[in-house]
């Protein structure tokens, strides 16, 4: 099968215009394996339509990665949901560990920082995360190592300011407790967690606790009186931790 003529395509692709009348998309590393440049005819068709099949995987899995690292698992499950061969998926994989362009310990390394640097992240939700994206515990390991206590204290106290600027009105345990389901929700340890507890200076409660009771007085006897408004009171004042 003669080839006529090439016109080059976005994206690395070329039209070949074949001397049948037909035409086809080929990638330009489909061209050079096959030496079409120097030969200008397919001899095996179907050997270059299985070639340009893996080119497509492969430069798909490429974009995604040009998107953000992405784990060898990401890649691998992105590829499948695809309907690629598992051939080419494999191949593709293959070839992108080799080329370094798919790197758990890269990649783990990058998730951490950037959780450290854009989340309120905790380590165990890091290590679930990462599991989750197939990177193995070694490399998890290595890479929380930068996520060191100090560092740990530093984006606790961060999240521990928020939530005491965010309940103003509040007794110390309403806020206590918020702290420590947050922060464990988040993934800290609770003995960094009950370090920076112990740091934090609480206002007067008595001074809030009088501000809080005068306004739940103020609201609620419009409705009650007596000891009925008085159980009122107590029950308004402790859900917001007196």
């Amino acid at each position: 099968m003669k080839i006529l003529k090439y016109t080059k395509k976005k994206n690395g692709l070329y039209k070949l215009i074949l001397d049948n009348g037909k035409s086809i998309d080929l990638y330009e590393n489909v061209i050079l394996d096959n030496a079409l440049l120097l030969t200008k005819e397919i001899n095996d068709f179907d050997k270059v339509l299985r070639d340009n099949s893996f080119y497509v995987c492969y430069f798909d899995a490429l974009k995604m990665i040009n998107t953000r690292l992405r784990s060898e698992k990401e890649v691998r499950d992105r590829l499948n949901s695809r309907d690629y061969s598992s051939q080419n998926v494999e191949k593709t994989i293959s070839l992108l560990l080799k080329q370094g362009y798919i790197n758990d310990k890269t990649f783990a390394n990058s998730y951490v920082n950037d959780a450290i640097i854009t989340t309120y992240h905790g380590p165990r939700k890091i290590r679930s995360d990462l599991k989750k994206k197939g990177v193995s515990d070694n490399l998890i390991d290595d890479a929380l190592k930068q996520y060191d206590g100090d560092v740990q204290e530093e984006k606790c106290d961060k999240i521990i300011n928020n939530i005491i600027n965010r309940s103003k009105g509040y007794g110390k345990r309403y806020i206590v407790n918020k702290i420590y389901s947050s922060l464990l929700r988040e993934g800290f340890d609770r003995n960094i967690i009950d370090d920076s507890v112990s740091k934090i200076s609480f206002k007067d409660n008595k001074e809030i606790y009088d501000k809080e009771y005068n306004k739940a007085y103020n609201r609620l006897s419009k409705k009650y009186e007596g000891k009925e408004l008085e159980l009122k009171i107590r029950e308004s004042l402790y859900r917001k931790g007196f």
